[in-house]
């Protein structure tokens, strides 16, 4: 009986902290992605400027959340973020609007894959 108790703590612990990652992950995107949407803006309106203090932003911004990240996530999604982010500052820093758009959209795309693929679906579990 002891046992059984024991392996339902640590069932039940492991499942809250997976809940908890899974939201913070979610949380994480969501404000990424907020980042993002205001740099594809100001690149758009081709207000290099305003793209230059966006890209600033997201750096610092996914600096956080990588930190985390790390610890749990595949680090080849992490790489490809970082790449993405890194040719979005060059692009931005000699004004080149359709690569910098071509690279956003692939950034907006890596990030809601971490998301998709970090939340509770039958098709994650299996």
């Amino acid at each position: 009986m002891k046992t059984v108790i024991i392996t339902l703590v640590i069932l039940i612990t492991f499942f809250i902290g997976a809940v908890i990652f899974q939201q913070y992950v979610e949380n994480s995107c969501k404000t990424l992605l907020a980042h993002i949407e205001r740099l594809d803006e100001s690149i758009l309106a081709e207000n290099w400027e305003e793209a230059e203090n966006n890209i600033q932003d997201l750096r610092k911004e996914w600096e956080q959340k990588k930190k985390i990240w790390e610890v749990v996530l595949e680090h080849y999604d992490l790489d490809a973020i970082e790449i993405a982010i890194t040719k979005i500052e060059r692009y931005t820093e000699v004004n080149e609007k359709i690569m910098t758009l071509g690279e956003i959209v692939q950034l907006k795309f890596l990030i809601r894959h971490v998301s998709d693929r970090e939340s509770f679906r039958l098709s994650n579990l299996l």
